[in-house]
């Protein structure tokens, strides 16, 4: 399981494919897991961003748009990379 902790739903089932967005995942799930010591959950059903049971939400409102964002189960639904680049958590000053 911890090789896939940081891995998109669609890993495991493109074949060896690789979109970009893949790695819009990835790095909302880190973001996920330093905010609240846990992987994001899978389940389409779920809201993927949302804080684990018993968690407060992040009291940050940029950390909080950044997850919802990037923790699109589908990931038609997830920005790409020039997105992130001018998120206003992500821009450097």
């Amino acid at each position: 399981m911890i090789l896939f902790i940081f891995s998109p739903p669609e890993a495991l089932i493109m074949n060896g494919q690789h979109d970009p967005k893949v790695d819009i995942w990835s790095m909302g799930a880190i973001l996920y897991y330093m905010t609240y010591g846990r992987e994001p959950n899978w389940n389409p059903e779920n809201r993927n961003w949302e804080p684990p049971y018993g968690h407060c939400p992040v009291p940050d409102p940029l950390v909080q748009d950044l997850l919802k964002k990037t923790l699109q189960y589908d990931m038609n639904d997830r920005p790409d990379i020039n997105m992130l680049i001018r998120h206003p958590y992500t821009r450097l000053p």
